[in-house]
């Protein structure tokens, strides 16, 4: 299961890609090359293939098992709603708050 702070990273960095404009699959593929600095390649690479298959993220997200179902959820709402990228906008302060809130 990915931690608060990779979820943060991931929600952080696919809100900007989302915002410029990219599909979904370009932006997994970009946060791919960025990704072993964060330790998140394995699983964007995962996800880009579950989303290929499902052609919805929150499915690839839930199929994967590694998100959280609150992150899952979050992105389902987005994706039903047409408004993804200002859910997805609005995760990192909720992913930060968990972070602190978790023992180290």
């Amino acid at each position: 299961m990915l931690g608060p702070i990779a979820l943060s990273v991931f929600f952080e960095s696919l809100s900007g890609l989302l915002q410029a404009g990219l599909p979904i699959q370009q932006c997994l593929s970009l946060m791919a090359e960025d990704a072993p600095e964060h330790g998140l390649e394995g699983q964007l690479a995962a996800l880009s293939d579950h989303l290929l298959a499902s052609h919805y993220l929150h499915i690839a997200m839930e199929e994967l098992g590694t998100f959280p179902g609150y992150a899952v959820s979050m992105v389902k709402i987005g994706e039903f709603s047409g408004k993804l990228n200002p859910s997805v906008l609005s995760s990192p302060p909720i992913m930060k708050q968990k972070a602190s809130a978790t023992p180290k």
